[in-house]
């Protein structure tokens, strides 16, 4: 994908953030492809949420992902992103809106989907707002108040009155 980005953004950069199995293979394939001076492999990192803040746009190029933490920091960041079309991602990311998605696997449509949002800034900050107003929604508080909800649905109420939880710190006797 990289390839194609500085041929048509000689600007671009690339910073791989993580680590893993695959990094001798990306390594070569950086080598091979004469990329070391546009992508950066970082490794792991504590410092994500800088690294975020300089970014334009966020790819997400895993095959495979449980809860998406990653992609909803980037959404918290405000970032567009592009990404494979996972299950993990229904509910999070809204296709078309707060990121693109493309079929599992197919690199041609990630490089394409990536190019035409570098090609449309307009379009990258009106997704990264709307990807940004969906991350609210999974927020410690808001997560938190889903939780309290969901029990206090379940709760019976006692002289019609419905379930208040306690303040924090609080005792009820």
């Amino acid at each position: 994908m990289m390839r194609s980005v500085v041929q048509k953004h000689p600007q671009a950069r690339l910073l791989l953030i993580g680590d893993g199995q695959d990094r001798d293979a990306l390594t070569e394939s950086i080598r091979k492809n004469e990329l070391q001076s546009v992508v950066s492999m970082l490794g792991q990192r504590s410092d994500i949420t800088q690294l975020l803040h300089i970014a334009d746009l966020f790819v997400f190029p895993s095959l495979t992902e449980g809860f998406p933490l990653a992609v909803l920091e980037a959404m918290a960041a405000a970032k567009p992103m592009v990404a494979f079309r996972l299950p993990s991602f229904r509910g999070c990311v809204v296709e078309g809106q707060s990121g693109t998605m493309v079929p599992l696997g197919d690199a041609d449509a990630f490089t394409r989907a990536t190019l035409e949002l570098l090609e449309n800034p307009g379009r990258m900050l009106d997704m990264g707002r709307a990807a940004h107003d969906v991350a609210t929604r999974y927020t410690q508080r808001a997560t938190s108040e889903a939780i309290e909800r969901i029990y206090a649905s379940l709760v019976p109420r006692s002289n019609g009155h419905p379930f208040v939880p306690a303040a924090a710190g609080a005792t009820q006797r």
